[in-house]
């Protein structure tokens, strides 16, 4: 059976809900008869205000709901778990060490990745994503979330994490539905360009479960 398209969403004024807008663009394939607000997206990313949305408890939320969860990603959660920011120091440029101790809750986002190792539900592959995985995963029907520091897309300097959900994998092209700020739907870069970016990023990859048999 053939993907729906996958519907856009935008980031919001405060461009601090791109996360949320590519959950809730993936929802729309997953679970198009749910209607999901931001300020419900917000509840379930745990959201707060200033900070940027780390994905570990909107992870957990989906695995409890059903959906079959994998991420791919260079990041150890197994080191930061034990370590904390000791490890980030460790595994960030200072910049964006910097960034992140500013605008994020690393003592819990270090209680929830506990609770992301332990649970059975969510497959995580500690080592850098590639092209090869993301169309292999497509084909075999998963929505991929990429997590990832869009200046390199852009061509800028500044370190600035961003989500964007993925569209089209073409022989010359990228295509992903970018939720801004400016928004852009259909977003295209060059296929060595998005593979670039990609291998410092993170996938994020869902589904719900095939049938057995």
């Amino acid at each position: 059976m053939e993907q729906s398209p996958v519907p856009f969403a935008k980031n919001l004024k405060d461009d601090l809900h791109c996360f949320q807008a590519a959950l809730k663009m993936v929802l729309g394939v997953l679970d198009p008869k749910t209607r999901y607000s931001y300020r419900a997206l917000d509840a379930v990313t745990g959201f707060k205000k200033g900070n940027v949305t780390w994905d570990t408890q909107a992870l957990l939320w989906l695995a409890n709901q059903g959906f079959e969860v994998a991420k791919v990603t260079p990041f150890d959660y197994v080191a930061f778990a034990h370590r904390g920011a000791t490890y980030l120091r460790d595994f960030w440029r200072a910049d964006v060490f910097a960034f992140q101790d500013a605008h994020s809750d690393l003592r819990r986002e270090k209680a929830l990745a506990k609770g992301l190792l332990k649970n059975r539900r969510i497959t995580l592959e500690s080592r850098r994503p590639t092209l090869r995985d993301m169309e292999d995963c497509i084909k075999k029907g998963w929505l991929a979330i990429v997590n990832v520091d869009v200046a390199l897309l852009d061509k800028k300097k500044r370190y600035s994490p961003h989500s964007i959900v993925v569209t089209k994998l073409a022989p010359r092209f990228v295509e992903f539905h970018d939720p801004g700020l400016p928004p852009e739907p259909s977003r295209r870069v060059p296929r060595a360009l998005f593979a670039k970016a990609l291998h410092q990023a993170e996938l994020v990859l869902l589904r719900w479960p095939l049938p057995r048999g």
